[in-house]
């Protein structure tokens, strides 16, 4: 059975691609892109407050590569709505990265990590 979704993603120049997705898909997707936003800026307050970043290293790095790709490299259809949010993904990251290097020694405990 062929896949049912255009593979290759042409930008849409506009806020919200409404021709490809439906309420259901910019409310999902939008919304949670947006939520993502909210959430890290959480994580950052806890990073300020406690000095602690609560993200093991790994995903902290494959999470910085590829909101770096959304961000500037990737084509998205969705349209801007979907790409400022991945470029305030990457412009936290950077805080989020800054702090995985500057704590992240006290966030691993097993000596062979370490």
């Amino acid at each position: 059975m062929p896949y049912p979704y255009e593979t290759k993603a042409i930008p849409f120049d506009g806020w919200l691609n409404t021709a490809v997705y439906d309420t259901t898909d910019l409310i999902l997707f939008g919304g949670g892109c947006w939520l993502w936003v909210i959430a890290y800026a959480i994580l950052i307050h806890n990073i300020v407050k406690y000095k602690k970043v609560e993200m093991p290293t790994i995903v902290a790095s494959g999470n910085f590569a590829w909101e770096g790709f959304w961000s500037f490299i990737g084509k998205n259809n969705f349209g801007w709505a979907a790409l400022w949010a991945y470029k305030a993904w990457f412009f936290l990251d950077i805080f989020i990265w800054y702090s995985v290097l500057r704590y992240g020694m006290a966030d691993t405990t097993h000596p062979m990590l370490r």
